[in-house]
């Protein structure tokens, strides 16, 4: 479908927030589900449509106007509508209305991003959505726990969205049930988000998930900020010193495929839940082509293929 950029806001030296104005795709909408962007302006290269994680839903306030937030320091004063205020409104009944749009959050990497950092208001783009496999939140019982590499902190904003919304967390989550109240006050019982990146610089969202009460643990490998390291380091302990306390941690992850197995790894060793959303290229990005093809393995089956553009990008970190 053909849609319309509502704003197009730089949110560090790198990243842009594009903001689209397509109904029709975010009334579909669910975390995790990506969609694909032409970015050939009409001529014959970039030939193929780009995957872009869904970041964000977005919606107008009243007659033409976005909900109104915090404006960043490459934004020149005007506010991103990413920025949601949680006291009015929650996702999926926001102002009593549905969804206008969504919001795809990029680094400027090659000749296809940089031609969507380009886009002014009010240029037209070409896409095809939503598609894949997303996230899904079935247990009752559990303290998320969610994990991003660099720019895959991407699809997790939409997710946490969603988990506020459902409010999923935090005195129930535990192993002994009769425990929940003396647990309502322990810290480690909220949400968690654990962040990571090279450098300071690769560090995007913190405000936003702050504001949706998730804490925060940061590392940068080159200890620009945060802890110094990988982020799969202080997680292992973190779990660890969860389950000590009694407390059931899921993990949602996304990030480069090495993150991706380091967490997968920790599941494993402690038998937890959760899912992971694979960084893929992608040519067609509804299945037809093969081409993002990866390998899963379950247990002491033999290992079967999947194609991240359909039966992921999200997948159960069992099979992972």
């Amino acid at each position: 479908m053909i849609t319309e950029v509502v704003e197009n806001c730089q949110i560090s030296s790198q990243a842009f927030r594009l903001t689209l104005d397509c109904a029709e795709i975010a009334a579909k909408a669910y975390p995790g589900q990506f969609v694909m962007i032409r970015v050939n302006q009409g001529r014959a290269a970039p030939l193929l449509r780009r995957p872009f994680s869904i970041h964000r839903l977005w919606w107008t306030c009243g007659a033409g106007s976005h909900s109104q937030g915090q404006s960043s320091p490459f934004s020149q004063g005007q506010p991103s509508p990413g920025y949601q205020d949680r006291q009015q409104s929650s996702p999926g009944s926001r102002y009593g209305q549905q969804p206008s749009g969504i919001q795809i959050l990029f680094r400027v990497v090659g000749e296809g991003t940089a031609y969507l950092a380009s886009l002014a208001k009010g240029a037209k783009v070409d896409l095809i959505g939503p598609l894949g496999h997303g996230f899904e939140l079935k247990e009752p019982d559990y303290c998320p726990v969610l994990i991003a590499g660099g720019i895959g902190v991407a699809p997790l904003l939409f997710l946490a969205d969603r988990i506020k919304e459902k409010n999923s967390w935090p005195a129930v989550a535990t192993a002994n049930p009769s425990a929940a109240e003396k647990k309502s006050d322990n810290p480690l019982a909220r949400p968690w988000l654990f962040l990571g990146g090279k450098t300071a610089g690769d560090i995007l969202c913190r405000d936003e998930f702050q504001r949706l009460g998730f804490s925060l643990a940061i590392s940068t490998e080159d200890g620009s900020l945060g802890q110094k390291g990988l982020i799969s380091e202080p997680l292992a302990a973190f779990l660890e010193q969860m389950i000590s306390c009694g407390l059931k941690p899921s993990l949602f992850a996304c990030g480069p495929i090495p993150l991706m197995d380091r967490v997968a790894e920790i599941a494993w060793q402690y038998r937890l839940s959760g899912q992971v959303s694979l960084e893929q290229r992608m040519a067609c990005g509804v299945g037809a082509c093969m081409g993002c093809v990866v390998e899963v393995v379950r247990g002491k089956n033999p290992p079967d293929y999947k194609r991240v553009c359909t039966e992921g990008p999200v997948f159960d970190i069992s099979g992972f």
